[in-house]
């Protein structure tokens, strides 16, 4: 097909197919999408044969907007939910869950751009192996996480508040830390450039 409406419509019934798929076998659909985008986006688009560039404009910019849309909901959902006194009483664990965090992100990042710089022409500067590592600043997925947690699990305990609790505040950390350390090291590794 070489139709942007159809083409579309096949993405769509690819990520609402891999939720119910996943479901079906009782897995997590919301990491069955992530997976399908995934390789929608790095194997599918990519191939001229597969999709046009025309059509492949019409699906990124859909998907773009859904991707805009989902973020904004989760991030009302997580100002709506999120109980700022938990995370004041619980700064210390959550500073402690943000390290574990941050530094599983060192250590699963650097080395497979080291991989990649091995094994690809393609060489990544250092420089941009630490924006990597730093602009790990999207927290919409964790949210989605939390939120999705089946109702059984809820009813046994308060694991769902401890979770959210962590979750949001591991988030919150991320957004601010993360943005400010990005921000500077930018600033200090390109300064002649006006737009970061």
């Amino acid at each position: 097909m070489n139709d942007p409406f159809s083409e579309t419509a096949l993405t769509i019934a690819t990520v609402f197919g891999s939720v119910v798929l996943a479901n079906s076998l009782g897995v997590s659909g919301l990491v069955a999408v992530a997976v399908a985008g995934l390789y929608f986006g790095n194997i599918t688009v990519k191939r001229e044969a597969y999709m046009s560039l025309k059509v492949r404009t019409t699906v990124f910019n859909f998907w773009e907007i859904i991707a805009f849309l989902a973020n904004s909901l989760a991030f009302l959902y997580l100002g709506v939910s999120m109980n700022i006194v938990n995370i004041g009483q619980n700064v210390g664990l959550i500073v402690l869950v943000f390290s574990f965090v941050f530094l599983a992100r060192i250590i699963s990042t650097y080395p497979i751009l080291s991989l990649i710089n091995t094994f690809t022409r393609e060489k990544i500067p250092k420089a941009w192996r630490h924006i990597v590592v730093l602009g790990g600043m999207r927290g919409a997925l964790s949210v989605a996480l939390v939120a999705s947690l089946p109702i059984e699990f809820v009813s046994n305990n308060n694991s769902k508040d401890v979770i959210a609790t962590l979750t949001f505040g591991v988030v919150l950390f991320s957004l601010i830390i993360q943005y400010v350390a990005i921000t500077k090291y930018v600033k200090k590794v390109f300064p002649n450039e006006q737009n970061y």
